[in-house]
Parts: C-alpha cells; structure tokens; sequence
C-alpha cells in the first residue's frame, strides 16, 4: 500500500507541474471545460473557509477503475480550482457496487483525500466528527461512477490547520476498464 501511495503522490506531484493551474483567476471565476467537473464540487466551512463552493475544472487526469487483484476501486481527478489552486481528489473504495458508508473510524478499508501545493483535507476520524461517502451509481466501463460526500475534516494550509465541515459535495469520475 505504501508504494502504490508514493506511486500516486508522485504522478499527482508531476502532474501538478505540468497542469499550470493559476489560483489567481479574477474575481473567483471558474471555467468548466469538461461536462463531468459540473459533478465534481463541494462546499467547506469553518476555520479559514466561509461558505466556500470549490469546483474542479481542467482535469488532467481524470478516472475510476476497479482492482481485481485487491478487490477495491480507485478515483482520482487532478485539476484546477478556483478557490484552491491545482489539487488532488483521490477515493478509495472495497468493491465494485454501490456503497454508503461512515467513514469516521480510523484503518478503514476507505480512502478520501482532497490536496494540493496550499491545502491538504482528510476526513476527521473518531468521536462525534462523521464522514460519509455514498457511491449512486457504478456504471460499467466507459460509464460513470458517481457519488456525494460530506462531513468532518481536518484541514492543513500553509497559513492554518484545523476543522472544518464539507457540504453538498459530489463527484463523477468516468469509469475505465478493470485491471
């Protein structure tokens, strides 16, 4: 597990570089250029965030896959925002269906990671703080796999750490074949 995460901190790091993404878009503008970042968006509050909608746009990678050999699917989009420069959304989920789950325990067989060069978001684990993600639909290859999410994070920026709440969020990512 610890390769396959240096192997995508790296291909996320590269392609960072390579995507150019400018924070400084006047007036907080977002330009969508693909049909899919219309589903990909949320909105944070609390800490350094006051009712914040973040849409991703430009993705440079952009997919989901099913693993037969560990069982589990994988979602990643590398893009641009408006409200937080280039990031990362990665997800990680068991199976190959629909899913709703909690994830607010720790060692969980689910993964949620949203970051970039100014942000870094991790779902809060443990007491009263909940996390959900829910998977609406599992299409077959070259479908979509869809989903929301919303709860408890911890955020860490170069000015601030510390909590705050996701909304509203959801995501399509266009499935690719299994591997």
């Amino acid at each position: 597990m610890k390769k396959f995460l240096f192997i995508f901190l790296f291909t996320a790091a590269v392609a960072t570089v390579i995507s150019g993404c400018r924070k400084d878009d006047p007036g907080g503008t977002v330009h969508v250029s693909n049909i899919n970042s219309l589903h990909n968006s949320f909105v944070i509050n609390g800490g350094i965030f006051n009712n914040e909608l973040v849409e991703f746009s430009n993705p440079v990678t952009d997919y989901a896959r099913y693993y037969l050999d560990r069982g589990n699917t994988t979602c990643l989009m590398i893009g641009c925002t408006s409200v937080l420069g280039t990031i990362n959304f990665y997800l990680d989920f068991p199976g190959n269906g629909l899913v709703s789950s909690n994830l607010n325990v720790p060692d969980s067989e689910y993964f949620f990671n949203i970051e970039g060069p100014l942000l870094s978001l991790f779902p809060s684990m443990g007491g009263a703080d909940n996390f959900y993600l829910t998977i609406t639909q599992y299409g077959v290859a070259g479908d979509s796999i869809k989903g929301t999410f919303s709860g408890n994070v911890i955020y860490t920026a170069p000015q601030d750490s510390g909590f705050a709440y996701i909304s509203n969020g959801s995501f399509s990512f266009p499935r690719v074949p299994d591997f």
